[in-house]
């Protein structure tokens, strides 16, 4: 990880460079059999590696279309310590205006969020999408 901070480079592909040049070397000393299997399963310990690591720094971006927008709003900035963007929008099927509530927030707050939305209005729209890498003020993309 620290590698990865300095220079860029993925944790997963840092681990398989290392591991190539152990696979060489078992193929060498123990035939080209063992290497072809030792090869097979470096690559799904890179897969689970870097995909592992992948999750850990997953995050919620979350948008939430109510009736009482402002007051998921109150919640996202009080209760969670989070911002917010608010905006407008047309519900095509309603024919209405709408307020879109939109933040980026870890699992467990977005967990939050759902259930407070669930609570405060029963025909409130969510939509929850999981997002990789946020770069901004609070996150770990920060540069």
């Amino acid at each position: 990880m620290i590698l990865r901070q300095r220079t860029g480079f993925e944790v997963g592909r840092a681990l398989m460079l290392v591991d190539v040049a152990i696979v060489a070397t078992a193929a060498v000393l123990y035939g080209p059999r063992v290497g072809l299997y030792c090869v097979l399963g470096l690559f799904d310990k890179t897969l689970v590696v870097g995909s592992a690591v992948e999750r850990l720094h997953l995050r919620k971006v979350c948008t939430v279309i109510c009736s009482r927008p402002h007051e998921v709003e109150r919640f996202i900035v009080r209760e969670l310590n989070r911002s917010a963007t608010i905006t407008p929008g047309y519900g095509a099927y309603s024919g209405k205006q709408v307020l879109q509530v939109m933040s980026a927030l870890s699992r467990h707050e977005a967990m939050r969020l759902r259930q407070y939305v669930r609570s405060l209005d029963d025909h409130a729209f969510m939509t929850v999408v999981n997002s990789s890498e946020i770069i901004g003020k609070g996150f770990c993309g920060l540069n």
